[in-house]
């Protein structure tokens, strides 16, 4: 008897589990259905919706909900509803289904601190900080756990400093500290503490506290000797070394410290990558070539990998003036990588080196060298508009550009601009030269000419105003 209540059991659980997949795909299903109608629509219409057909949409959307109010997927039918009445400036009506979202899925806090944050920021865009700290608070509170929730200390604090309020930014800030170590005492000894102390070095970093965030980092390598939490600290240490505190010889410490302990870690040849520029830019060439030439013995069949670090040594060469390795390696990346983008750019390289220092007679020779092959291998291209094809004219017309050769260097210039209209570069390159030269109403043509073809790109508007601006008031 038993046994058969217990396959009775087993059966309703199996029965259980079907409906609920049954359910769960039924909502996928509304969702990318009222998905679905919606492009359609709004292809229709070439994105010109009236309020008639935001009402349409909000129905296509409300159907999901109605017939599967609980499921996650009628969750992102209201976030896309409350979406549609944000762009109808209708911030009343979109937190009221953010409400509703908090409602049916209070249990769920990734969903449920999305719909606080959103509320929130309605306040906050409206000028109603307080209205939306509230919002942010309750998260604090309600699910602290979560990703928004772990962040929020953070955002309050930025807030005030955006705001340049230094009494509301320590409060933020005490505040925070006290939240994240609560936190830690909570959930000490559990996976969750190292993604707090996480959240604290952020907050520490934020205050400026470099010191006290490479501490928090130290306490966890230390705590976790092997393992992803140990290794995320020894980078995570390396990075604030290297890009904040400003010591490149402990970010290298660190950075090497990672190399000798995981050394089969998928990121590790790039780890070694970095440590190499890292050498050079600390003027440490004779280490920066080293860890360049175990990059080629150690990953012989990656060749993006090789690629850079021989470019690496060449840098180093180039630094120590050795003309003989500087060619002999540029060379090689030709002759071992032939279709590379480095190949390619390697006539230009050795002309520009040759340039640089100051070798006249071989600059010359490696620049007329340079323009014949780029010239014929443009010829070899035809009518392909390729990138590739591109890339060798962008390097036919530096060469003409470094070698003095303006007339040319524009006419090439003009050319790509008119053979690759949808590409604003080569326009802008163009201005460059014009004011180089001190042609300043032809870089305010070109300009203009910018705006004409580009009249909906807001960042290219703004650029080329404010260099015709610029060029009026140096006139």
């Amino acid at each position: 008897m038993k046994k058969a209540y217990s396959y009775i059991l087993v059966a309703f659980a199996f029965i259980f589990l079907a409906a609920c997949t049954d359910t769960h795909y039924l909502a996928e299903k509304l969702f990318w259905q009222a998905g679905k109608k919606t492009k359609e629509l709004v292809s229709r219409k070439s994105g010109k919706l009236t309020p008639r057909d935001y009402e349409k949409i909000v129905s296509y959307y409300r159907e999901a909900i109605e017939k599967v109010p609980l499921d996650p997927f009628a969750a992102k039918a209201h976030f896309a509803i409350a979406d549609l009445f944000l762009r109808q400036s209708k911030p009343d009506k979109a937190q009221k289904e953010f409400r509703e979202i908090i409602n049916n899925f209070s249990s769920n806090g990734e969903i449920a601190s999305k719909a606080y944050l959103n509320i929130g920021r309605i306040f906050e865009y409206h000028g109603k900080w307080n209205l939306a700290r509230e919002e942010y608070d309750k998260i604090i509170d309600l699910y602290p756990m979560t990703r928004i929730g772990l962040n929020m200390p953070l955002y309050i604090m930025a807030h005030y400093k955006a705001l340049k309020d230094k009494d509301n930014v320590e409060g933020a800030y005490k505040s925070a500290l006290r939240h994240y170590n609560s936190m830690i005492e909570e959930y000490t000894s559990t996976s969750a503490a190292p993604l707090i102390k996480d959240y604290l070095s952020r907050l520490y970093l934020e205050k400026g506290k470099a010191s006290d965030a490479i501490a928090v980092w130290d306490d966890l390598e230390k705590e976790y000797s092997s393992g992803p939490v140990a290794a995320k600290a020894i980078l995570t240490k390396a990075f604030i070394y290297e890009r904040i505190v400003k010591d490149t010889q402990r970010a290298i410490g660190e950075y090497k410290k990672f190399i000798k302990r995981y050394p089969k870690n998928k990121i590790t040849p790039q780890i070694k990558l970095k440590t190499g520029i890292l050498y050079y830019g600390n003027s440490d060439i004779a280490k920066a070539k080293e860890m360049f030439n175990e990059l080629l013995k150690d990953y012989p069949d990656d060749a993006n990998l090789r690629i850079k670090g021989m470019l690496g040594l060449a840098y180093c060469y180039r630094k120590e003036a050795n003309t003989a390795r500087v060619i002999e390696v540029y060379r090689r990346i030709k002759k071992e990588y032939p279709k590379s983008k480095a190949a390619l750019d390697v006539p230009f390289l050795i002309a520009q080196y040759y340039q640089q220092e100051k070798y006249s007679s071989r600059a010359d020779k490696a620049f007329r060298e340079a323009i014949a092959e780029y010239k014929s291998r443009l010829i070899k291209a035809g009518k392909d508009n390729s990138p590739g094809k591109r890339a060798i004219a962008d390097l036919l017309a530096l060469c003409y550009l470094k070698n003095n050769d303006v007339d040319k260097a524009v006419s090439t210039l003009k050319e790509l601009a008119d053979t690759y209209t949808l590409d604003p570069a080569y326009l802008i390159d163009l201005a460059s030269l014009y004011r180089n030269i001190n042609a300043k109403d032809k870089a305010t043509g070109v300009y203009r000419e910018l705006i004409k073809r580009f009249p909906d790109n807001k960042i290219i508007l703004k650029f080329a105003n404010a260099q015709i601006k610029a060029l009026a008031q140096n006139k």
